[in-house]
């Protein structure tokens, strides 16, 4: 009698050039599934799996990529050009179907194909682990923004509102808030609110910090003069001579929220001396749903 029992699998192979085109694969009771795209092509594909047959075009849900040496990538899609080696893929299946879609298509043809197990994979917990904030810039999720260095003159005060959008559609996890000043003696203070009032104008675009990543979903906005934004929910001395103070307790602001900072004088007065001063944040976002 063999000391080893088999599990059933399943397979599916096929090839896509054109937009929209999918290669699909039914193996209800799978557990995990190795996913091997192949061919000189230019586009983006996305693994998606449902709990229902690929007939009865049931709610489909990502199925998070993983690569060997890699670990999770991050996300569901993939993004190959013609210099693009040969992947595999492995994905935690479970549901019924398996389905890859070309989302964005160039030109060429993808190989796909897709083999089931019944078995769990022991390649999820291999190889490196990634933080949220990891997956996030691999997938282009990760962005900053800032004040920049600015020249605030004295009776003044530089301020910042962070709002995420009620229709954004995704949470924002800031990771980071850093600020500096430049003076020499007197320690000034940064400001903390909760829900302040949005600040009316002074936009600044939120830089990804994946190259060619999508646009953040954030309202970012800073201004300079004497209009205080009001009592702070907490103020902290900053540091003198330029030292950076850096906040790195994680703070998650859904859609309609909204967050601000006020680097002022001591007791958040205006400031009684011209200084740089400047404020930066980073964050990354995930689906609210």
């Amino acid at each position: 009698m063999s000391l080893f029992s088999s599990s059933p699998t399943w397979q599916n192979s096929g090839s896509i050039s054109a937009l929209n085109g999918t290669v699909t694969l039914n193996a209800p009771g799978s557990a995990s599934a190795v996913i091997g795209v192949s061919g000189t092509f230019i586009g983006k594909l996305k693994v998606v799996g449902s709990g229902d047959t690929i007939e009865s075009n049931g709610v489909q849900g990502g199925r998070l990529l993983f690569r060997s040496g890699v670990g999770s990538t991050g996300s569901n899609e993939t993004i190959r050009d013609n210099n693009s080696p040969d992947t595999e893929f492995r994905i935690v299946t479970g549901g019924r179907s398996i389905t890859v879609e070309m989302i964005e298509y160039t030109s060429g043809t993808a190989e796909v194909k897709i083999t089931a197990s019944a078995t769990s994979s022991t390649v999820f917990i291999n190889g490196p682990v990634h933080s949220s904030m990891e997956e996030a810039v691999r997938n282009g999720r990760a962005f900053s923004v800032g004040t920049g260095s600015q020249s605030v003159g004295s009776g003044n005060i530089i301020k910042s509102t962070f709002f995420n959008p009620p229709t954004s559609g995704v949470n924002a996890f800031v990771t980071l808030r850093q600020f500096t000043n430049n003076s020499t003696s007197t320690p000034q203070q940064v400001n903390f609110y909760v829900s302040p009032t949005e600040l009316a104008s002074g936009d600044v675009t939120p830089n990804n910090l994946k190259t060619g990543g999508v646009t953040s979903a954030i309202r970012f906005r800073t201004l300079t003069n004497a209009t205080s934004l009001g009592t702070p929910t907490l103020s902290q001395v900053l540091p003198i001579n330029g030292i950076e103070k850096s906040i790195e307790v994680l703070r998650m602001v859904q859609p309609g929220e909204i967050f601000g900072y006020q680097l002022s004088g001591v007791g958040n007065g205006s400031l009684l001396n011209t200084l740089q001063m400047s404020m930066t944040f980073i964050w990354y976002e995930e689906a609210a749903n």
